[in-house]
């Protein structure tokens, strides 16, 4: 995290494109939104079954090694549409890049499942969908989901559910995507150096949204920015006006300094409007500043004023 603010506009570009998942464009992926494909593919380690290319149901078969039937029911099942494209001089119904990983991953996940035996301890079932044995007793309870039996296991007593359970627990921890690439506040206030308050400011004024996410280092589900928050801590940081001086007073500052009203004040405050300069105040806030002579200036007027009452 020590880097997440380095110079490099370029690298955060390619980064924000890698952390919509790889090298899949933003359009292809916008279409996965919808369906919640992208939550499901951000848990997806595609490694070399990622392609570029969009594939008909019949090469999709032969990649995974299963029959089209399949791949029909399990693109209907997924919400994934087929697009047209040219093949051969004429069009093709074919599938996004992200299909393949998305259907290997479910495939392999099948395969595994029927081999599973029928009843399965919370450790057992932690293991599979990959969370914590906490994280899993809890989504147990939460669900509602009773054991069916016990065994004992190292001079323990432990639940058993059956196997289908694995499948409602799996598709709970994907409910969720990945953090892939994106920041939660926490690591952007460590590593902006700067108060949680003043980097919420700063993205809230760039309209940059937060997201639930998954945290990939705990599991737990955190509210997550986009990688270009990081680019907008960075460019904030660096247009940030200086502190302001000692001395230097805002106009609200300035009626309590000089002993009239805000009102007062404020209508003569206009005459010095080309002295005054924006300034970060105590809280790390940019305001309009004014300087020590433009305070003196007002106090003599009032000193003025009083003299000439009595």
């Amino acid at each position: 995290m020590s880097e997440l603010f380095g110079d490099k506009s370029a690298e955060m570009q390619e980064e924000s494109l890698r952390s919509r998942q790889r090298n899949f464009s933003p359009e292809e992926l916008g279409r996965a939104v919808g369906s919640n494909l992208l939550s499901r593919f951000s848990h997806v380690e595609s490694g070399d079954n990622t392609t570029d290319e969009y594939l008909p149901v019949h090469v999709l078969a032969e990649r995974i090694g299963t029959n089209r039937q399949w791949i029909h029911r399990m693109v209907n099942d997924l919400g994934i549409e087929p697009e047209p494209i040219e093949h051969g001089g004429r069009l093709v119904s074919c599938y996004p890049p992200f299909t393949l990983p998305i259907l290997i991953d479910e495939y392999e996940f099948r395969k595994e499942f029927r081999a599973l035996p029928p009843l399965l301890t919370v450790t057992d079932l932690a293991e599979l969908v990959g969370r914590s044995w906490v994280w899993t007793a809890a989504k147990l309870e939460e669900l509602g989901l009773k054991p069916t039996g016990s065994e004992i296991r190292s001079s323990k007593v432990s639940d058993l559910y059956v196997k289908s359970t694995v499948k409602k627990l799996r598709d709970l921890s994907r409910a969720f995507p990945m953090e892939s690439g994106w920041y939660n506040m926490s690591q952007l206030v460590l590593a902006s150096g700067e108060d949680r308050e003043w980097v919420e400011r700063r993205l809230a004024e760039a309209g940059a949204e937060a997201e639930v996410r998954r945290s990939a280092l705990t599991g737990k589900l955190l509210k997550h920015y986009p990688p270009i928050a990081r680019s907008i801590i960075r460019k904030a940081k660096e247009e940030r006006p200086e502190v302001a001086p000692e001395r230097w007073l805002t106009a609200e500052a300035i009626p309590e300094n000089v002993g009239r009203s805000y009102n007062w004040c404020k209508l003569r405050l206009k005459e010095y409007r080309q002295l005054a300069a924006v300034r970060q105040d105590g809280q790390g806030v940019s305001r309009l500043h004014y300087p020590p002579s433009v305070v003196a200036e007002l106090r003599a007027e009032q000193e003025s004023i009083n003299q000439y009452q009595e």
